[in-house]
């Protein structure tokens, strides 16, 4: 009968630990618990998260290749002496071609750039002068991961100026078509759509007689910059 107290504590003592556990199990969690379960799986990727039984994640969609359109909007910059009578420039350009493979594309361009004579010394006071080209290229592309790529093109054509503003100047050849040339390094982002491609390129080019002083054999070279964004049907 003496050992009826120590039996009926350790009934008591099991009692309530078997009551607590059952009570953490049912415990509603806190929000503070939520959130930071849901912070959690906020940061997982779609190949991390938990997927049903035999599937994994789909893969991302291949790059599409066919008919190419291309429009962008940048800057075009003289080297030379051109650079001491026209500013950098906007520069508008289009480029319509096919890619028979998803790393060749064979195009044509044309391209507009607006323009002034700020830059001389007057008189005259400055003109505005539009710079047309019409020609065609060839571009490589290297794919460096699924999203991402880099090219080389290379292109050439006709140029010309729209008035003969440029001829005070010394620039006599200006307003006639002239042979064009020149390359461009740029990279392509791929985004979700295989269609679209969002890129940025820089090159230089060479306008010959066209933007040549007269009595001076300085290259008539120029640079241009700025983003594109292409189509692919």
């Amino acid at each position: 009968m003496r050992r009826l107290p120590w039996v009926a504590a350790l009934t008591v003592i099991l009692t309530g630990r078997a009551a607590s556990a059952e009570t953490d199990e049912a415990r509603p969690l806190s929000r503070e618990e939520i959130e930071a379960w849901l912070e959690a799986q906020r940061g997982l990727s779609v190949s991390e998260a938990a997927l049903p039984d035999g599937l994994d994640a789909p893969p991302p969609p291949p790059r599409y290749h066919g008919i190419l359109v291309e429009a962008g909007l940048g800057a075009l910059g003289h080297i030379g002496p051109m650079n001491d009578i026209s500013p950098m420039s906007p520069w508008l350009f289009l480029r319509v071609g096919f890619e028979p493979l998803d790393w060749l594309a064979i195009f044509a361009e044309g391209e507009l750039a607006f323009s002034t004579t700020r830059r001389a010394s007057p008189p005259p006071p400055p003109r505005t002068y539009r710079a047309y080209a019409l020609g065609a290229g060839i571009r490589a592309t290297v794919p460096i991961s699924s999203g991402f790529g880099v090219y080389a093109e290379g292109s050439g054509g006709f140029a010309r100026v729209s008035d003969d503003v440029l001829e005070v100047y010394g620039f006599e050849q200006a307003t006639k078509p002239n042979l064009y040339f020149g390359g461009r390094l740029g990279l392509e982002w791929y985004p979700a759509n295989p269609h679209v491609a969002i890129g940025i390129a820089g090159g230089l080019r060479s306008y010959g007689q066209g933007l040549a002083e007269e009595g001076n054999d300085t290259p008539a070279l120029a640079w241009t910059a700025g983003p594109a964004l292409g189509y692919r049907f």
